[in-house]
């Protein structure tokens, strides 16, 4: 099929951000936190609310400035806790986010657990969470099983910001966050391209945060094997899937292991948007610039194979990549 051409101009600015060990694993789970909410600024959120031991005030600008701020507190219980509200861009429906820093179930697990609201967060104090209308629980781990003593880690970042050629508007965002070559969380934040007709809401899909070895792979993104997409659709968030050519209940990218035996191709295959909702059934759109391929490559592999660097694996789907740069892989 050859090697397709982007459709959206594409800004690579903050990939290849490297974020390594300090030696200390409580402030390797703070600095974690911290390049979270300052990657997601950097791909064009801002910061409306925040909360943390910088004086325990709810402020209308970035109080995560410093590792230092962002102690870990019990989730259950009036204790402080240090969170943050981030606001989309406008192009992209002005989706809020809460990053909340706090133990999860009496671990002492170093946790961020993400919330996401339609309509936005209001409220919250030093020791209460701020509250959204249809707001949904994202993501929670101890970052792919570190514990508090863990001291050794490598990771790479790489952000992506796809801007409509004509308007300049951001339409897509996607974050990978890599360890020992191996997709550990993936966002995105996308526009529908060719969205189906009576679709009232702007209608993006959001996060798969994983933290698990599995990464965004098929069974992942096209059966939810893991943790699929949300996407807000006529005003109701919903379980949405990846869909993409395939046969005997599986994608064709997962059942061929192997190029194209006439061709010598990997298969690149376009990603659509089906949603099961009640009352919302049926497929919704497609991605921009995002393709299923085989599951017998491996992250960080590149299109086409002369060097050119043009398209990159992260490791079941192909983005567009810079041309130039060598991926770094944690």
């Amino acid at each position: 099929m050859g090697i397709p051409t982007p459709e959206l101009t594409w800004d690579y600015t903050n990939i290849n951000v490297d974020l390594n060990s300090t030696g200390n694993g409580v402030n390797d789970h703070k600095q974690m936190d911290k390049k979270w909410k300052d990657m997601l600024v950097a791909l064009g959120f801002s910061v409306k609310l925040s909360c943390s031991s910088l004086d325990w005030a709810v402020r209308s600008y970035d109080t995560w400035t410093s590792i230092s701020y962002l102690p870990l507190q019990p989730y259950f219980g009036d204790y402080d806790r240090p969170w943050i509200v981030l606001k989309n861009c406008a192009s992209m429906g002005g989706l809020e986010l809460c990053l909340l820093r706090q133990e999860w179930s009496g671990s002492n697990e170093n946790n961020c657990r993400f919330f996401m609201s339609r309509d936005g967060f209001s409220g919250g104090s030093r020791n209460s969470d701020p509250a959204g209308n249809q707001w949904t629980f994202l993501d929670y781990g101890a970052h792919w099983y570190w514990t508090a003593s863990a001291t050794t880690f490598n990771t790479a970042w790489h952000g992506f910001i796809g801007r409509d050629p004509i308007s300049g508007d951001i339409w897509s965002q996607r974050l990978f966050i890599l360890e020992g070559g191996v997709v550990r969380h993936y966002y995105g934040f996308e526009k529908l391209k060719n969205p189906v007709s009576g679709i009232t809401d702007p209608t993006y899909l959001f996060m798969l945060g994983l933290g698990t070895a599995a990464g965004p792979t098929h069974g992942n993104l096209n059966r939810g094997t893991s943790q699929p997409y949300r996407a807000c659709i006529n005003g109701s968030l919903q379980t949405v899937y990846l869909s993409c050519e395939g046969y005997v209940d599986y994608s064709l990218g997962e059942k061929l292991a192997v190029p194209h035996d006439i061709t010598g191709e990997w298969p690149l295959l376009k990603a659509g948007v089906v949603c099961e909702g009640q009352g919302r059934r049926g497929y919704l759109g497609e991605l921009y610039d995002l393709w299923f391929t085989s599951s017998g490559l491996a992250a960080g592999d590149m299109f086409p194979g002369d060097g050119s660097k043009q398209l990159i694996t992260f490791p079941n789907i192909v983005v567009p990549w810079d041309g130039v740069s060598t991926p770094l892989l944690g």
